[in-house]
């Protein structure tokens, strides 16, 4: 397989998300990602060795750039932990605010990507979340955060809610508003480890 890159390549990718939320990952074909791009099946092999390949990739740039744009703000000295703890969690609403065929694919396929996927993908997931770690503990030390905050039930409460209501949003937009759901979760979030004043 050749390593090409271009405007071709993300044609597949960009394909590949409207076809992955339309069929689901399982149930779509690379002849049906060729035909939504406007090239042969075997352009998509040039650039993709199967549609696993593709999905990976998919998820491995998206939590990438959430990740890099993360470890900026969070080298950011003038923010405080809560600042930072409500950036995490922007990060993954604003990706998503205008691609819900994008958020579809997030929540009906990371899973099978966390238990099957390439180490790229899972790297950039964990550094996130190793950030999201970082920031709370960080929220614990300067003391605004409460020092018995369960780091593991957080992340799964946290992140599970946020998938949730992507969902619900990406199906039904007009009813589940991602602003005021995003705002409602990032209160919830800080309510739930704040530190007792």
């Amino acid at each position: 397989m050749r390593t090409k890159t271009g405007n071709k390549e993300q044609r597949i990718l960009n394909a590949a998300v409207a076809i992955f939320a339309r069929d689901g990952y399982h149930h779509s074909r690379i002849s049906d990602i060729a035909e939504q791009a406007g090239i042969s099946v075997g352009s998509v092999y040039l650039y993709f060795e199967n549609k696993e390949s593709i999905l990976n990739r998919l998820f491995s740039d998206l939590w990438a750039r959430f990740a890099e744009q993360l470890e900026f703000q969070y080298r950011r000295q003038e923010l405080s932990a809560v600042e930072k703890l409500e950036v995490m969690i922007d990060l993954i609403f604003n990706g998503f605010v205008h691609h819900a065929d994008l958020a579809v694919v997030f929540v009906n396929e990371q899973n099978f990507l966390l238990e099957h996927g390439r180490p790229d993908f899972v790297k950039h997931y964990e550094a996130y979340l190793r950030m999201g770690t970082q920031i709370v503990r960080e929220g614990i030390k300067q003391g605004v955060f409460r020092p018995d905050v369960d780091l593991l039930v957080l992340r799964h409460f946290t992140f599970g809610g946020i998938r949730h209501l992507i969902h619900l949003w990406a199906h039904d937009p007009k009813r589940f508003p991602l602003l005021q759901m995003r705002a409602g979760i990032k209160e919830l979030v800080k309510n739930s480890i704040r530190a007792a004043r």
